[in-house]
């Protein structure tokens, strides 16, 4: 049967007005949308000032926190990264979806969404459990894997570090999504699609 739990369990909302955490990284995908005010988000060395109807996508494993608000509320969406995964048989998920950078209607289809999931949260007093949260949830999903989703095609002209970085990153993900189940470096190869012999010396 399947897992209809997916809101509880693969993702959480939450409407947030005074964050209070240190930079960190964790594994799930988190979006956020700036509904008040303002607020600086730091990932890895840069710095985003995000301001009202802002959308961002910190992806898996990135170092990031919120450092500074003024007078703000915003919406956190957590999206386990094992959910994502599972969809896309991949291990090397990375979303590019910064409203910051440059608007268009890709955001504004997306901002109408989170919205529509948004009131329906308030109206449900924060309740996961009805049909209409679970289709609003995979309807956000499927506009992120069209429009916001990097295709390994995309990625042809990433540095040598970058290429390195995100093989780590493969690493990581396969390990942290399996770590309750015996994981061998031939499994691990095979995931990856790469020798064992290469795999061995990469670590």
């Amino acid at each position: 049967m399947g897992d209809f739990r997916i809101p509880q369990r693969k993702m959480k909302l939450e409407v947030l007005d005074c964050p209070d955490e240190r930079e960190h990284f964790h594994q799930d995908i988190e979006l956020l949308f700036v509904l008040e005010g303002d607020m600086t988000v730091v990932v890895g060395d840069e710095k985003i000032s995000m301001h009202r109807e802002d959308i961002l996508i910190v992806n898996a494993n990135k170092r990031h926190c919120v450092a500074s608000v003024k007078d703000i509320l915003y919406m956190k969406l957590t999206i386990q990264w094992q959910l994502v995964s599972d969809i896309f048989q991949s291990m090397n998920i990375i979303f590019w979806c910064d409203s910051t950078k440059g608007d268009n209607k890709r955001y504004d289809q997306l901002r109408e969404l989170l919205k529509k999931l948004l009131n329906h949260y308030l109206s449900t007093h924060g309740s996961y459990a009805d049909f209409r949260h679970i289709s609003l949830c995979y309807q956000v999903m499927d506009i992120l894997s069209i429009h916001f989703l990097v295709r390994s095609t995309d990625r042809l002209k990433q540095s040598d570090q970058d290429k390195f970085d995100d093989r780590i990153a493969q690493i990581n993900n396969y390990i942290r999504a399996n770590y309750n189940m015996p994981i061998s470096l031939t499994d691990l190869a095979d995931k990856l699609y790469l020798s064992v012999s290469y795999l061995s010396r990469f670590f």
